[in-house]
Formats: C-alpha cells, sequence, structure tokens
C-alpha cells in the first residue's frame, strides 16, 4: 500500500470538505487510526513503527527491524528498505480528530458525501468520525493502494 499516494488523496478530500464545512478548517486533523494507536497523517513510516508496529502487518521482516531498532541502526539503507515494504494493517482508518469536540460539527461531518462514516457509526453516540477504512475496496478501486 502506497502510503504517499493515500496521504496525498485524505488531504485532497479533506481540502474539498473544508470548501463544504469552512470552520473545520481551525478544529480537525487527520489521523492513522487503529486499535493499537494513531499518528498523524505526515508521520514517516520509522516512526510509525517505533511508535506502534502493530500499524503494519507483522510478517518475517519485523523481527529484523526490531533488532536493527535495537542496535541502534537507524541509518541503514536495508531498515529503509524494510520499512518501506511492510504492509499496513487492516484495521487501520484514517479519522478526523479535533481539537475541541463540538457535537453539531461532529454530526454535520458525519453526514457528509466524502466521509464514509460506517453506518452503525453514525448515531450521535459516536464521537469518531472516519474518513475511510484503508481496506475500503474504494481505494483499490481507484489505484489508491
Amino acid at each position: 500500500m502506497d502510503l504517499k499516494k493515500i496521504t496525498q488523496w485524505a488531504k485532497e478530500e479533506l481540502a474539498l470538505i473544508l470548501e463544504d464545512i469552512p470552520v473545520l478548517k481551525k478544529n480537525a486533523y487527520l489521523v492513522y487510526s487503529s486499535p493499537y494507536g494513531q499518528c498523524n497523517l505526515t508521520t514517516d513510516r520509522l516512526e510509525i513503527y517505533k511508535s506502534f508496529p502493530s500499524f503494519f502487518t507483522i510478517d518475517d521482516n519485523h523481527k529484523k527491524i526490531k533488532q536493527m531498532l535495537q542496535d541502534k541502526d537507524e541509518k541503514n539503507k536495508e531498515l529503509s528498505g524494510l520499512i518501506d515494504s511492510l504492509s499496513i494493517a487492516d484495521n487501520t482508518n484514517i479519522e478526523f480528530r479535533f481539537e475541541k469536540l463540538n457535537y453539531e460539527l461532529i454530526d454535520l461531518l458525519k453526514r457528509h458525501p466524502k466521509v464514509r462514516q460506517p453506518e452503525r457509526m453514525i448515531r450521535r453516540s459516536w464521537i469518531r468520525v472516519i474518513l475511510i477504512a484503508l481496506n475500503d475496496p474504494y481505494l483499490s478501486d481507484n489505484n489508491l493502494c
């Protein structure tokens, strides 16, 4: 999955949403989120790995990467290649986060046509707003991953 391509797409989607809901500009931002953690959209893959390795699908490269990080070998070109080869876990989303909770704004955002909020999470009791799940077929159908 091309993280740069998906990140760029998400930024473009956010810009279109901000045209419709300008008040979001100073209150909302996007993150990658999974059950194991979250990071800003622009965080580099190595930093993501260090913060929460479960962002990536566990494979044989995890042991090598872990060893290189323990050896403080972060400048190693092999490490960079290994990090780039990791697949993003299926349970990862691109979600909105808010500086201040504003339920009316959250409700409005959940119903925006660009937001692919799961139907079960439309109720007001959910404050999470999902732009898209990374396993959403829309991404592969549009060559974004």
